[in-house]
């Protein structure tokens, strides 16, 4: 997520007692600048691709500190996307227990133009060659829950639609291609939300109480 979403999303478990754990998928910690920004003036570049990111996610996850408990991921745009892909690796199964994916960036190849300019980085070929390696739409089998804007102009709404609807039975083989046991997928769609999920953080925050079992009563920002 956003700066702004990361804060909210920190001090609404914060005051829980619960620490959000948010790893750079992209830079490494030598490619940042002393306040936590990527560097592009620095030398070194991080490889800028989903199974870098991926492999980055792993590294986080090993090394929590509590590791026979079960991690529920936060992901929002390419990240969500990146959630997707190491919850969908079956050595993963038993580590993630739910996901919640803001404005995901399903079947990322058809979003390219767009995700270029939200984000006004030019992708190389080594991100677009990676990302034929990986499912458009990731099977993940754990309990998922998808916020999407109706007005995401990089990510179609429809994408996220047609993910959930493929697990409205446990067994089968759907528009999205998968096959296998799939857990509850719900979807929220947002009003005036574009790729950005700043506008929709109440909502997302009263989302993410119910789903992920929180105490009812939580304290931090409306």
């Amino acid at each position: 997520p956003s700066l702004i979403a990361c804060m909210y999303l920190s001090d609404t478990l914060g005051a829980l007692g619960i620490e959000l754990v948010t790893p750079s998928l992209i830079a490494d910690e030598g490619d940042k600048s002393g306040d936590g920004e990527f560097d592009s003036s620095k030398e070194k570049k991080s490889e800028l691709t989903v199974s870098a990111a991926v492999a980055r996610l792993t590294t986080a996850i090993d090394s929590l500190p509590e590791p026979h408990k079960p991690v529920r991921l936060i992901g929002s745009g390419m990240g969500a996307y990146v959630c997707a892909v190491y919850a969908s690796y079956p050595e993963n199964a038993a580590k993630i227990d739910r996901v919640m994916l803001l404005a995901p960036t399903f079947k990322p190849i058809e979003c390219l133009a767009g995700i270029e300019t939200e984000t006004g980085v030019s992708l190389g070929d080594a991100f677009k060659l990676d990302l034929e390696k990986h499912e458009p739409f990731p099977f993940v089998p754990c309990r998922a829950y998808v916020v999407h804007g109706y007005d995401d102009p990089v990510s179609p709404l429809e994408n996220s639609l047609t993910w959930v609807r493929d697990a409205s039975v446990n067994m089968r083989n759907g528009a999205a291609g998968e096959t296998g046991q799939v857990a509850e997928r719900r979807l929220l769609e947002v009003k005036g939300m574009g790729h950005g999920v700043e506008n929709a953080l109440p909502q997302i925050k009263a989302r993410l109480v119910e789903f992920f079992k929180l105490p009812f009563q939580v304290s931090g920002p409306p």
